[in-house]
């Protein structure tokens, strides 16, 4: 059997389905829009922002030298790289 592959697209359509999900069962007044109306009534500043620059992200309109998303992937990246290592080695069987 072959491993599924991880695509950008399997990706959105799982937030898609997620979503979607979320905003039918959601509790009354919880869905997602009216979580960012509560978060722009207590922040209105960064909330906002927040959601700017994940749109410029997603349309690659920003630098990468400036785009949050990719400074944190560079600065993550080793960090995970590490951690399955160390995960990796520890869960390995001991050699008879």
């Amino acid at each position: 059997m072959t491993a599924r592959r991880c695509t950008a697209e399997n990706a959105w359509a799982i937030l898609l389905t997620a979503i979607g999900v979320w905003e039918l069962a959601a509790p009354p007044n919880q869905l997602l829009s009216e979580g960012v109306d509560r978060a722009i009534q207590r922040r209105p500043i960064v909330t906002r922002a927040l959601i700017a620059v994940t749109a410029l992200h997603l349309a690659n309109l920003l630098p990468r030298q400036v785009d949050p998303f990719t400074i944190l992937l560079r600065v993550l990246t080793p960090c995970l790289r590490l951690l399955r290592s160390v995960v990796s080695h520890t869960t390995r069987a001991p050699h008879a």
